[in-house]
Parts: structure tokens; C-alpha cells; sequence
């Protein structure tokens, strides 16, 4: 019976408005994929859509949307950047992602026949790193391998790209057409045990298996095992991955430690995470590696609290510091907290500032007019006091973080009613006697009666005071 759907949109056509159709870059069994022009930016773009025949499965289609959409979630410079998802008016599904220039690691694998192991971990980093985003959105791949990894350049460096996240193996467990064959025979090398069994009851675990998979095929040039795909199935079931040592005898042990783990056929006792294993490969890669730079920043990020204001640099952007946001605090989703901590590290400094001119200041006081001090009756000191001192010390304070640094003691004991203290200014600073030039005063002034000993005491007797009215007032209300 022929086909009497939709037709596919030709070389020349422009969907959506502003998709130009320049060439067919590739055709699988269940889709196909353009390079495009956007017609108003005049920049490339790849359009991958479903083909035709498969609007006939519900499931298919559904699913072409849903991992279109995940895929378009992720931001790893190591994935294929999904721009746009719609649906043409035929109802064909289409997704549009960026338009990569380069080679698919199969094609290098083909022609170099095997790599050094640093430039395998490399890569495999590289390809682990999206991996990781992938399945923190729950989004598992199960078709990884070297011809879904792609090489490009970027800042004169070869990069890994992570393409066709889910599409490949979006099918039903009923799905029987020879397309659907074609599509696990030419895969069945990279395939888990659990998944050769039964493709949907499978979890990132089985990413692991394929990552471990295609490091063993670069370092030595050949898959685990070889056959038809029935024989390499029944294999990968039932037999353990052969020991890379013997065809890689000075291969570092602990990089075949790492791959044998990441291959064995209990889930239990396998690699159980992309992190994982890349914790474990991460020392096997060359220090000035993209794979190892992009490896120890998710390390490191994941290792660190869920939220540390001392690693926020006031500069950061909000779309990188919101997810790292306490729940609960009210701003996290609108990212205003990096904005916060740099008023909050501004507050902190102005706070410690004025710490430091009242600290200074109180040392004045207790020094340089000490014979005043005495003098003051305690219902006209108490009341000055509590109107300024306190309420400049908890201005100061109220902005501070439970960690900030307090304002040190005191040197001497203050008395017990201080004088207001006056409005901080640099004039008062200058003008301030130092305390280790100022003689101790320990006669009271003329006319009163001290109800108590000096604060401070010392074994030479002290000068005799000047006369009160040679002291400028400084500090009278």
C-alpha cells in the first residue's frame, strides 16, 4: 500500500518563515536532517525532522517532542545546541540545533585506527561531561558512540559534541520494521546487557556501559567483541568484557581498572554514575586538556556547598549562582542574590569603617578626657549615651553576617556612663592624642569630687592637669 502522508519539504523551501532548506546532511530510518539558512540572520543552522511514515506511531512522535525539548534544556558546551522545536503545518515534528563543522569521531577512529590513551580519556571526558547534564534531566541516551560524537573546532582546540540525544533509539518495544532492526544491528556493539534484554528498562548506568565501550574501542582500535550483531549480543549478556591489558599490555593500570569497572555486567557493581567515572578517568587525561578542564569544574562544583557566599564573586551572573540558592530564601528565583552579595560585601565594608572611627573615637574619650569623664553625673551621661553610641554601633552591625569579623576589645576598660560620642570626621582623627603618649590622668577636676580611683593607674605620679578652662570643649552636647 503506498505511503499517502505528508510529503518531506523539499531542498530550496523555507519553514516556519525563516528556515531556508540548503542541503540534506543526513537520512537514517527514522529521520532526516538539513542544513539551513536563517533567512533574517543569514546564519547556519541544522534542521533535523521525522520522517513522514513515522507520524504513524503516536509514541514516536510524542517522544521526538519530549527529548527535543529536554535536549534544548541542556548547556553544555559538549552537547549539540538545540535552538527551536515546532511542527510544520503538515504535522511533521522538526527541531532546529547549531550547525557544527567538522567530523564524527567514527570517521577519525576509521582512518587513525586507534589513539594515544590521553586523547582517548579526552574525549571520553568531553562526551561524560554532557552525559552528566543530560541525566541530571533525566534524559539518558542509549546510543552512544563514535559516530554520534562529534569533533569540531573551537578557540583552535578539538571539542567534542554529543548529538542525537534519544532520537535513535525513540521506538516502540513493538516496532518491528526492518528500519527499527537496522537501527540495534548497527549499535548492538555499544549496548548494555541490561538494554540488549530490554531497551526500556534502562538508566544512565547504560551510558556508562557505552562511554566504557567506546574508551576500550579508541585505546585499542577494536570493540570488546567482534561478530554479527546476534553474536556480539549474546556476548555482551553472557560474557565478561576481555581484559584491555592484553591488547594494551603498557596501558596504566589504573586506567584499565577504570574501564574494566565502567564494563561490568552488574549494575550493582558497576560504575553506578557519569561522575563517578569520571572521577575516575579525570587523572589519566593531559593536564591542559579540554576533557580535564570541563572534568574538574564539575567536580569541583558538585563537591562545593549548596550555598557558600564566600565563593559568589560579586560579579557573577545571576543564571550561574541561582541554582546554587537555599530553598527558601525567597530571592532564588529571580536570581537577585548575586546583586545582594555585592551590596552585602559593600554594607560590611562601610560597617567595618565605622567600627574603626568609633573604636578610635573611644579611645579618645577615655583618654584624652578622662578628668571630664569623672566629672559627669550619671543621669546626664546615661541619657546621651543611649540616644548615640548604641544606635551607631547597631546601624553598624545590623548588615553584618553571622561571620564577620567583630570589632576587636577595647585596650582599657571604658567607664561605666561614656559621653556621647560626636560625628565621626577625619579633622577628629587628626587632632585625636595617641595613647601611648598621654599621661595617665588620675586627679579629678576642680570642683568635684571623684566617687572612685582613676581607671587607669600608674606608679609615677601623674603631672598636674591644666586648668579647666584651657580645654576646648570637644565633646560637650
Amino acid at each position: 500500500m503506498a505511503y499517502s502522508g505528508p510529503a518531506l519539504p523539499n531542498v530550496g523551501d523555507t519553514i516556519a518563515g525563516k528556515y531556508e532548506l540548503v542541503r540534506v546532511l543526513g537520512e537514517g530510518g527514522m529521520g532526516i536532517v538539513f542544513e539551513a539558512m536563517h533567512v533574517r540572520m543569514r546564519t547556519r543552522v541544522a534542521v533535523k525532522m521525522l520522517l513522514p511514515a513515522m507520524l504513524a506511531h503516536d509514541d514516536l512522535v510524542a517522544r521526538f517532542e519530549r527529548e527535543a525539548r529536554a535536549a534544548g534544556q541542556l548547556r553544555s558546551r559538549h552537547a549539540a545546541r538545540v535552538v527551536d522545536v515546532d511542527v510544520l503545518p503538515s504535522g511533521l515534528p522538526y527541531m532546529v540545533m547549531e550547525f557544527l563543522e567538522g567530523h564524527d569521531l567514527q570517521s577519525e577512529l576509521e582512518a587513525r585506527n586507534q589513539f594515544p590513551p590521553q586523547e582517548a580519556v579526552d574525549y571520553v571526558l568531553q562526551a561524560s561531561v554532557a552525559m552528566g547534564e543530560a541525566h541530571a534531566l533525566g534524559i539518558i541516551h542509549r546510543d552512544l558512540k563514535p559516530s554520534n560524537m562529534f569533533l569540531t573546532v573551537e578557540d583552535e582546540r578539538r571539542v567534542v559534541k554529543i548529538l542525537d540525544f534519544g532520537i535513535s533509539k525513540v521506538q516502540s518495544d513493538g516496532d518491528a520494521k526492518l528500519t527499527a532492526a537496522e537501527t540495534v544491528m548497527g549499535t548492538a556493539m555499544y549496548m548494555s546487557p541490561e538494554q540488549v534484554k530490554s531497551a526500556s528498562a534502562v538508566d544512565g548506568r547504560a551510558d556508562v556501559w557505552s562511554l566504557g565501550v567506546i574508551l576500550y574501542e579508541l585505546i585499542t582500535g577494536r570493540p570488546p567483541w567482534l561478530g554479527s550483531a546476534t553474536q556480539v549480543a549474546a556476548a555482551i549478556v553472557s560474557e565478561d568484557a576481555p581484559d584491555i591489558r592484553t591488547l594494551s599490555p603498557t596501558l596504566a593500570p589504573g586506567l584499565a581498572a577504570a574501564i574494566h569497572h565502567a564494563l561490568i555486567r552488574d549494575l550493582k557493581a558497576r560504575t553506578p554514575t557519569v561522575r563517578a567515572l569520571i572521577e575516575e578517568l579525570v587523572p589519566f587525561a593531559a593536564a591542559d586538556s579540554v576533557g580535564r578542564a570541563a572534568a574538574e569544574q564539575i567536580l569541583q562544583s558538585s563537591q562545593s556547598q549548596p550555598f557558600i557566599r564566600s565563593q559568589l564573586p560579586s560579579s557573577a551572573h545571576t543564571a550561574d549562582t541561582a541554582v546554587a540558592l537555599p530553598v527558601g530564601t525567597g530571592r532564588e528565583a529571580d536570581g537577585a542574590t548575586a546583586p545582594g552579595w555585592s551590596q552585602h560585601s559593600h554594607a560590611n565594608r562601610k560597617g567595618t569603617r565605622v567600627l574603626t572611627i568609633l573604636g578610635g573615637l573611644a579611645a579618645l574619650v577615655l583618654i584624652g578626657v578622662g578628668a571630664f569623664i569623672v566629672t559627669r553625673t550619671v543621669s546626664s551621661s546615661s541619657g546621651a549615651a543611649t540616644q548615640t553610641a548604641p544606635e551607631g554601633v547597631q546601624a553598624a552591625t545590623s548588615v553584618l553576617p553571622p561571620s564577620s569579623v567583630e570589632s576587636p576589645p577595647p585596650a582599657v576598660d571604658p567607664p561605666a556612663d561614656p559621653p556621647p560620642a560626636p560625628p565621626a570626621t577625619q579633622a577628629a582623627q587628626a587632632t585625636a592624642p595617641k595613647p601611648a603618649t598621654r599621661p595617665p590622668v588620675s586627679k579629678p577636676h576642680a570642683g568635684g569630687a571623684p566617687p572612685k580611683p582613676a581607671p587607669v593607674k600608674s606608679s609615677t605620679p601623674p603631672p598636674k592637669p591644666k586648668p579647666a578652662s584651657t580645654r576646648p570643649p570637644l565633646f560637650l552636647p
